[in-house]
């Protein structure tokens, strides 16, 4: 796997040192069990409702899980967005303070932001449904749109929207390879999975896309809200 670079992931005090890497995790999408462990990693700990979707794949997801948590290498995916601009999954490895990030990659030699974080102290969502539609519509293809549709999906909330994205959520699973019913993890993954509820989005006064979630960095008045002119970035990644 290639090593990835992300300037300015350094701000959020995890920056990869010691013979860590940041690696590209592309190849980990063709195995067979990465998205059992990819959903189970992510706030999702219902392991029943997972492996009802992915019948039989319970030993597989373990070894991926192992595999894409290991400590040395971080495995990155990159999911292109507007402008030239990305976001970027990031499986944070460090023993102590292990944990999933999403940050926009502005390019350009511009620090990448940070829009979610699922953890123990997670923050967000990140990503509204339209945005989350536009950038997986954008892929080449049946599987790579339900491929960026899914990497994306734990830091979704939108409660606007919720029966469109189970629909679209349920279609993504069976394209990647669901063996069994998709029906009620997409349902989860629409209403906010665990974490997130199903907050509103709307136009701020500033001008920049809000959400109303207190936990989530594109809300100015919340816990962690971005600065203007950061949201402003991400909107321009993230709707063009």
């Amino acid at each position: 796997m290639s090593v990835q670079q992300l300037q300015g992931y350094k701000r959020f005090g995890v920056e990869p040192e010691g013979g860590i890497h940041l690696v590209d995790g592309t190849p980990f999408l063709a195995l067979e069990g990465f998205w059992a462990a990819y959903f189970l990693s992510q706030g999702t700990e219902d392991e029943d409702l997972v492996f009802a979707v992915f019948e039989g794949e319970e030993d597989s997801a373990v070894q991926v899980h192992q595999e894409m948590r290991a400590e040395g290498a971080w495995p990155t995916f990159r999911i292109p967005a507007f402008g030239g601009r990305s976001v970027v999954v990031v499986f944070r490895n460090y023993p102590e303070d292990d944990g999933t990030d999403y940050v926009v990659d502005p390019g350009q030699g511009k620090d990448c932001i940070r829009i979610a974080a699922v953890e123990g102290h997670f923050m967000g969502p990140g990503i509204s449904w339209d945005e989350l539609e536009a950038l997986a519509n954008a892929g080449a293809g049946p599987l790579e749109r339900a491929r960026r549709m899914l990497l994306l999906a734990p830091m979704y909330a939108d409660g606007r929207h919720t029966d469109r994205a189970a629909e679209q959520f349920a279609g993504a699973l069976r394209e990647v390879g669901a063996t069994g019913d998709p029906e009620d993890l997409a349902r989860l993954l629409a209403e906010g999975g665990t974490m997130w509820g199903e907050p509103e989005w709307f136009t701020g006064s500033d001008g920049a896309w809000t959400c109303e979630g207190e936990l989530s960095f594109r809300n100015p008045g919340g816990h962690s809200g971005l600065d203007l002119a950061s949201r402003l970035e991400v909107d321009r990644a993230l709707r063009g």
